[in-house]
């Protein structure tokens, strides 16, 4: 009975503490100008379970009888909500409605109307005559447009209770935002991965830094002496890069250099324009080669030495007072790179005295050589101003072009000319032929007018007609001669403009041997560019407790990444001018498709890259999301790292969204894919938690031991967990590849009750026989074992200490500790003489015995995939139980009994053994119940003889109030 009450105490609360009234349904029913009301209002203890009370018009509760005619509300409960149940209750509800007076019945238009939902769809068929179609046709009708209104009554409540009970909804957890164009860079470094180059290179410097203590004196002096030291570093040329000053080049004379580029400009485009004639318009042909010209510095003039310029004409040097010097100078800084660094650690240790000072400074240290290396690499790259004869070749290629487009041009023009002038031409040779038929046929007029001696007609008109025609057809005969001469001309010129395109044409070619040449000569420096474009087409992130256990980032390599600022500030003095009508960022694009640049990237460029984190990432606490940047995906090849992508390249932020008692901001485990649909090009996406009813899972399940009656086991029992993430941080093993391990990741809460049948739940004492003083004595005494198997309910915690994950072969070795607080009703029942029922006892004493386990926890979990998997799992606990006066605890039964003195037996405490094998399934990876299966056996150390199994199967749920 106490079971009883309790299981319905725990529904009352559960349920009650959401107790919520729901808005009123007015139920209205017409028929022959007469209508009825029921008022159906609606308290809503949970999503699932809602208790309707039915209220007249004036709001007064409808009464039924009960069997001792009794009045009594009318009142029922639904649960579970469903729409057959609720629809059965309605209708029975309604039809109990007392009636006061048999003349009048009250609401006998809702009984009439609510009748065919008393018997099924069958039922009316069956009761219909086989040949009354029409009266089958009616009964069905009426019962679809009841069943109708009655569905209308369920769908406003069932809309009311889902509103009501919003607390269901997913919280935000935070907003993800990602990129989808990534820097990535070649993971190799001298045949050393990237990674250990770094922290060899990173545990160096600290040191030498840290050796010379106070004193830059000392620092420098230590930086010459192993400067001059022939193993210094190996020989690694980055390193002694970083030994080497600084160097900063000064204002380059850049005046001085455009205004010679623009006074010998138009000293050019002067020269070229004498070698044509004034009646040609060449002028953008003209400019064009004026600046080939002067790019060459092959024609007109030399450039000026800026230090010994003394011909920069005086009065350009009286007007520009600006320009206060015409010498281009190199300063030095006296500090390298690792003075840098020198100061960087005396200014840390003034204002940082605690001791993981050095542990701070090796973190900015690997920050700045990886942020130097990339200068060095560049540096390397830009060695014998690769950068500036690319542009400059490219640049005198693209004026060819130019010139031979603008010639090509010029041809296309000549020759429409030409055939416009041709047309002409044919239209004056017909005119020429029809004047000259005009003169024929005039000649004749005028000698028959001779002939009828007309001379009047031949004076008026025909001789001044005759003049006319004459004097157009030595017009049409000039213009015909002036159009074949110009055709003629045009055909001349057209064949000069050819040969001049071919050169230019040729010249182009010329050039582009030239950025073939000069690519293939630095091929090694263009081939080492460490950084490369990246666009990602897929990003997929698996969150699972509070970790992203697995990202996945699938895209193509693009082309090298080369520092475009550094380009351009190396373009200085005499260069600069010469790219002053260049669309740079179109030479950028231009560089990478060189047939020579494609021909040495071919392996990479365009190909398709898959990066994956080696271990799970932390994604719970703030520290986390600010870790993301120290964390790296890795593209491989066999065992090859070829290229790493930072982490915090593809997810730039994650912004946390905070609620009260908020700490954990782990979004809920799911796998998300990127990019989303995003019309707005955004690149962020909101993550959410889990829905407050799958917060808790329960398991529900039967011990197949506990079916026969000489076992204790329960029959059916019950365990609720919550596993809560801690400190999400996991590390490289170095026991193959992606193996790692953490420390404190979760805490696994979780309450059993164990007991839920009334049969065996107390713990009969056991009695042993001994001798005090001669005298027998009666003890009881139970064991740890007998207590741990009566065990009622217990509540407890697991915290992991340390985890070992070892993806390549599915497993994970876990180390966990807890504690579990149990209670045990011992009781004390000795048999009584009763003839009649001998079966009779009674009880001396009734003691719910606390319980505490304290114990290490070895799982190893096999993990293949989402639908299935396994554990093994050993855990020696320790048991105590306070001192009882009416009974002993003991840990062997055995050798409590042979030992006389009890005092002795007592100081056994041994610690108890469980061996555990367990398996899930799942019938749908989306599902989230699952099947489980657990073997136990709990035992002492003599585990052959003294112990107890259990073999359970069993459903997990999530636990929804």
């Amino acid at each position: 009975m106490k079971l009883k009450l309790t299981i319905l105490l725990l529904f009352v609360v559960f349920g009650l503490h959401a107790q919520k009234e729901l808005q009123p349904y007015t139920f209205s029913l017409s028929e022959k100008e007469k209508t009825e009301t029921i008022m159906i209002y609606a308290s809503a203890e949970s999503i699932n379970s809602i208790t309707f009370t039915l209220k007249n018009e004036k709001n007064e509760t409808l009464k039924t009888k009960k069997d001792n005619s009794e009045e009594v509300d009318i009142t029922f409960k639904v649960f579970p909500f469903t729409e057959n149940s609720f629809r059965t209750h309605l209708v029975e509800a309604i039809n109990s409605i007392e009636e006061k007076d048999e003349a009048n019945k009250e609401y006998n238009i809702f009984k009439t109307t609510l009748a065919p939902l008393k018997q099924t769809e069958e039922d009316d068929k069956a009761s219909a005559d086989d040949d009354s179609k029409e009266q089958l046709a009616s009964l069905l009708s009426n019962r679809k447009k009841t069943v109708q209104r009655v569905r209308n009554i369920f769908q406003f409540f069932d809309a009311l209770a889902i509103t009501a009970f919003q607390y269901d909804t997913e919280p935000v957890a935070g907003i993800l935002k990602y990129e989808q164009s990534v820097i990535i860079r070649k993971n190799n470094i001298n045949g050393i991965d990237t990674k250990d180059y770094f922290k060899k290179v990173t545990k160096h410097v600290t040191n030498l830094i840290i050796k010379a203590k106070d004193s830059k004196e000392n620092f420098l002096q230590n930086l010459n002496q192993e400067g001059t030291n022939k193993n210094y570093l190996d020989g690694d040329p980055f390193l002694t890069f970083l030994t080497k000053k600084i160097e900063v080049k000064a204002d380059d004379n850049d005046y001085i250099y455009k205004r010679y580029y623009s006074k010998n400009l138009e000293n050019e485009i002067n020269c070229l324009k004498n070698q044509f004639p004034e009646s040609e318009k060449l002028t953008e042909i003209i400019q064009l080669r004026a600046k080939l010209n002067l790019s060459t510095l092959d024609k007109c003039h030399q450039a000026p030495n800026p230090n010994t310029s003394s011909e920069t004409t005086s009065s350009e040097s009286t007007t520009s007072g600006t320009n206060k010097s015409n010498t281009t100078t190199t300063e030095t800084i006296e500090d390298t790179y690792l003075s840098k660094l020198f100061d960087y650690y005396q200014s840390l240790k003034r204002i940082n005295t605690s001791s993981k000072t050095k542990s701070i400074f090796e973190i900015h240290v690997s920050n700045k050589l990886k942020e130097w290396y990339a200068t060095y690499k560049f540096g390397e790259f830009m060695k014998g101003e690769l950068a500036n004869n690319y542009f400059k070749e490219k640049y005198r290629k693209n004026l060819c072009e130019k010139i031979e487009s603008a010639y090509s041009k010029l041809i296309d023009d000549s020759n429409k000319k030409i055939a416009n002038l041709k047309k002409e031409t044919s239209k004056y040779e017909k005119t020429k032929d029809s004047l000259t038929q005009q003169l024929l046929l005039n000649d004749v007029d005028i000698k028959n007018a001779l002939v009828s001696k007309n001379q009047n007609l031949i004076d008026s008109y025909l001789t001044p007609k005759q003049t006319k025609l004459q004097e157009l057809l030595v017009e049409n005969k000039t213009n015909i001669t002036n159009g074949e001469a110009t055709v003629k001309e045009m055909g001349s010129r057209i064949k000069a403009y050819e040969i001049s395109r071919i050169k230019f044409a040729d010249k182009a070619k010329g050039f582009q041997n030239d950025i073939n040449f000069l690519i293939a000569q630095r091929s090694n420096q263009i081939v080492d560019i460490p950084f490369w474009k990246f666009d990602v087409e897929n990003i997929e992130i698996d969150f699972n407790d509070g970790f992203i256990e697995h990202i996945t980032v699938t895209g193509k390599a693009v082309h090298p990444e080369i520092d475009k600022i550094a380009i351009l500030n190396s373009i200085k003095g005499k260069y600069e001018v010469f790219y002053t009508d260049v669309n740079l960022d179109d030479a950028f694009k231009g560089f990478y498709q060189e047939p020579y640049i494609k021909d040495i990237f071919k392996e990479t460029m365009k190909k398709e890259y898959k990066f994956d984190n080696e271990f799970p990432i932390g994604f719970s606490s703030k520290t986390d999301f600010a870790d993301l940047k120290g964390y790296t995906l890795y593209a491989f090849e066999g065992f090859e790292k070829v290229f790493s992508l930072p982490l915090n390249n593809v997810i730039s932020l994650y912004i946390q969204r905070h609620q009260n008692d908020r700490l954990d901001f782990s979004p809920k485990d799911q796998v998300l894919t990127l990019p989303l649909d995003d019309p707005d090009k955004n690149h962020q996406v909101e993550l959410k938690k889990e829905k407050s009813s799958k917060i808790l899972n329960a398991k529900i399940f039967t011990d197949f031991n506990g079916l026969k009656e000489s076992e204790p086991n329960g029959l059916v029992q019950i365990e609720i967990e919550k596993q809560i993430p801690l400190w999400t941080k996991r590390m490289p093993l170095g026991l193959g590849r992606s193996s790692n391990y953490g420390f404190a990741n979760y805490a696994v809460f979780n309450l059993t009750w164990a007991k839920l049948n009334e049969e065996d739940r107390e713990l009969q004492v056991k009695k042993a026989e001994s001798f005090v003083n001669n005298e027998s004595q009666i003890d009881n005494y139970i064991t740890y074992l007998d207590l741990i198997r009566y065990e009622n309910v217990s509540v407890g915690v697991d915290l992991n200490i340390v985890s070992f994950d070892f993806p390549l072969i599915k497993t994970r070795l876990e180390l966990n500790g807890g504690v579990h607080y149990g209670r045990v009703k011992v009781v004390d029942d000795i048999p009584v003489a009763d003839e009649q029922n001998p079966e009779t006892t009674t009880r001396l004493f009734e003691k719910d015995v606390n319980m505490i386990r304290l114990y290490p926890d070895v799982i190893l979990r096999i993990r293949p995939e989402e639908r299935f998997g396994g554990y093994l799992r050993f855990r020696p606990f320790r048991t105590i139980v306070p001192d009882n006066e009416e009974f002993f605890s003991v840990y062997s039964a055995e050798d409590f009994l042979e030992n006389p003195d009890r005092s002795e037996a007592l100081k056994d405490q041994r610690w108890l053994q469980r061996y555990e094998f367990g398996a899930f399934y799942t019938p749908s990876a989306d599902s989230d119940n699952k099947f489980f299966f657990r073997y136990r056996y709990t035992n002492t150390s003599k585990w052959e003889t003294n112990g107890y199994s259990e073999i359970q199967l069993g459903y997990q749920i999530y636990l929804k109030f």
